[in-house]
């Protein structure tokens, strides 16, 4: 019996990938982007228009896990870890450009349930996305 336990204990061990060597950040830890799109604008204005789209979207993706005010408190946000930002007094907002936003919303945050709205959303959809966050967080 005992040299059936060494054996799947061996056998287990050796379908194991090696871990990468000292030093080496995780594969998933590389966010990928071209440094200058930290300096972007946000092209479009702040208008009602504008406002609506990204309210709109932040409805349909955002509530779930930040809440309807942002507050960190939607009807997900117990259920995953880490919780979701406070965007409103966590300086998540507040304490970044315009770019910086409209990348995290794009790309997500690694190790975070936050995922990448890339895909799902054009870039205009995004930068609206950014405009209603904006206001959001000041009322």
């Amino acid at each position: 019996m005992l040299l059936v336990v060494a054996a799947i204990a061996v056998w287990r061990l050796a379908e194991r990938p090696e871990p990468p060597p000292a030093g080496t950040p995780p594969a998933q830890a590389k966010l990928e982007f071209d440094p200058a799109a930290l300096l972007a604008t946000n092209p479009l204005p702040d208008s009602p228009a504008v406002l609506s789209l990204g309210q709109r979207l932040y409805a349909e993706a955002c509530v779930e896990c930040h809440g309807l005010r942002g507050a960190g408190d939607g009807p997900s946000a117990g259920r995953v870890y880490p919780r979701p930002a406070d965007l409103r007094s966590s300086g998540v907002v507040d304490s970044h450009s315009d770019a910086w936003l409209f990348l995290r919303i794009t790309k997500g945050k690694l190790g975070t349930s936050m995922p990448s709205f890339g895909p799902t959303y054009t870039e205009k959809e995004r930068w609206s996305l950014v405009r209603y966050l904006r206001r959001l967080v000041r009322h």
